[in-house]
Parts: structure tokens; C-alpha cells; sequence
């Protein structure tokens, strides 16, 4: 699995350089070295565990690749398989809805249904046993009050953990996720509509939407976090700092946060709220390329 991932990785830096405003040259591969070395962190945890964070990430990438050259099959394909791994890409439907792609919404959501019981073939009847186990751990678990040291102590990436954090009393139970989860919908579809005006560029804030959604926070989910990184730092790349020392000041309160966080786990999300006021800035005019 280990050599997989760094295939992934490999091809998940292929697809942000495709993709990126920039023109490639021979310090690129300075660049991405130095990139890889800030969040071996992430990187490192990731391939130890054997986690299949990069796998999706990669998937979802492909999605938007054949979305934008309007290949339905594969786009529907790519994201199904994405979410049918892993619950959190059903985020990105939002991503659609602000398109009016309801269409390709209903085939997303058909493909991940047949997708998920294909194992019933295998399993027979123990495959509802081991999905209602996944379900009860990985939502209503962390939906129920918990001791307010755990997450004094523990590492959140949402609002709901931000809550949690600071009341875990008023965060328990359904109506507060439910309620984090309809604001964080509603600033995407803002932001979408009305400052990056429907520019799929926004994309890789719908990456870190999915930690801001996720009921769980661990370091291996940060990975989603490398892609906006990237093209953060790529952008401000050989820019003036006195004519971008807004962007840069917060790009290095972001990278110490991101750092700092390893120790300091509640310091990840102002991390990535810092991530995400740094690419508006400089990415809500830009155009994005096929």
C-alpha cells in the first residue's frame, strides 16, 4: 500500500502542476521538495498507516479533471468510488448543486449505491453488520457527549470540534452538527456563488470543507489540506513580499500553526481557517485552467 500512495502523491502533484497558473521550470523540483518536507508530517502518517486519505484525494481530483472536459461516465465514476471509500467527498455534490449539475448528482448518487453493495457478494449477510458498525463509530459516536478534557486535549479540524472545544456540553448530539454543517454549506455556496462567481477553482476549498465537516479529526485527514497549500505557496512564489506581505504574513502564521499543531491540536484549525482567507485573496479572480 505504501508504494501505491507514493504513486498517488505522484500523480496528485502531476494533476496541481497541470492545473496550476504558473509556469513550470527546472526549480519546480526544488520547489516540490521543499513543499514535501513541510508536510512530511502529513505525508509520513499517511504512508506508515497505510491510510487511504491520498487514494480519495487523488480520486476527487479525477473527478474534477473529467468534469471540466465534460466526461460524465468517468466524472461519475471517480467521485462514486471516492465517496463509496470514504463518506466525506459527498461534500463536493455541493460543488454540483451551485452548478445546477442535478443530473449528474442523481448518477453520482446511484453509482455510489451500487458501488457500496457490491461487497454483499462477498460478505452475504454480514455486510449490513459491518456497515451499521462503520456508521455507529464514525458518526453517532462522535455525536455523544463526551468528556470536556478529551477535547481540551484532543486534535479537532471542524466547527462542531471547535464548539466542542470550548463547550463540549452545548456541542452534544445531533441538532449543533447539524446546525455546523448547514453553516459551512451556506458559506461554500456564498463564496461559490458570489466571489469566486462559479470559477471551479474553488474546488480545493471544497477540499477543506471536508475537514470542516468531519466528525473526526486525525492527522492523516490533513492531507486534503496539500493541494490549496500548494497552490498558495506556488502562487506567491517569487512575488514582492512588500507588495504581498498581507498573503505572506498569513501564509507563515498557517505553515507555523500547521507545524505547531503536531504538540498543540486544537492550533490546526486557525491553520486552516488562515489557509482558506489566503486562498480567497488569491484565488477568487483567477481563471482556472483545463
Amino acid at each position: 500500500m505504501v508504494f501505491f500512495n507514493i504513486f498517488f502523491l505522484y500523480k496528485i502533484f502531476e494533476f496541481i502542476f497541470k492545473f496550476s497558473e504558473e509556469k513550470i521550470n527546472k526549480s519546480i523540483y526544488w520547489f516540490s521538495l521543499i513543499f514535501i518536507i513541510v508536510c512530511l508530517n502529513i505525508f509520513q502518517n499517511n504512508l506508515l498507516n497505510a491510510q487511504v486519505n491520498i487514494l480519495v484525494l487523488l480520486l476527487c481530483l479525477l473527478f474534477l479533471q473529467n468534469y471540466l472536459y465534460e466526461k460524465t461516465f468517468f466524472s461519475t465514476l471517480y467521485l462514486s468510488l471516492a465517496i463509496s471509500i470514504k463518506l466525506i467527498p459527498v461534500f463536493l455534490l455541493l460543488f454540483l448543486f451551485c452548478r445546477r449539475e442535478f443530473k449528474l448528482i442523481w448518477l453520482i448518487l446511484f453509482c455510489t449505491i451500487l458501488i457500496i453493495f457490491i461487497p454483499i457478494t462477498i460478505t452475504g449477510e454480514k455486510f449490513f453488520f459491518y456497515y451499521s458498525e462503520y456508521i455507529t463509530k464514525f458518526l453517532f459516536s462522535n455525536l455523544s457527549l463526551t468528556d470536556e478534557k478529551e477535547h481540551q486535549s484532543g486534535m479537532f479540524f471542524s466547527l462542531i470540534g471547535l464548539l466542542r472545544f470550548t463547550n463540549s456540553i452545548i456541542a452534544s448530539g445531533f441538532i449543533p452538527s447539524i446546525i455546523c454543517l448547514f453553516l459551512i454549506s451556506g458559506f461554500y455556496l456564498f463564496m461559490d456563488k458570489y466571489i469566486f462567481k462559479e470559477n471551479s477553482v474553488i474546488f480545493f476549498l471544497y477540499l477543506l470543507g471536508f475537514l470542516l465537516i468531519n466528525p473526526i479529526s486525525e492527522t492523516h485527514h490533513l492531507v486534503f489540506v496539500t493541494p490549496i497549500l500548494f497552490l498558495i505557496i506556488f502562487k506567491l512564489r517569487g512575488k514582492s513580499f512588500k507588495k504581498n506581505i498581507f498573503a505572506y504574513s498569513i501564509l507563515l502564521i498557517s505553515i507555523i500553526l500547521l507545524f505547531l499543531g503536531k504538540t498543540f491540536h486544537y492550533l490546526y484549525f486557525p491553520s486552516i481557517i488562515s489557509m482558506i482567507i489566503l486562498f480567497i485573496k488569491q484565488y477568487s479572480d483567477s481563471k482556472f485552467k483545463k
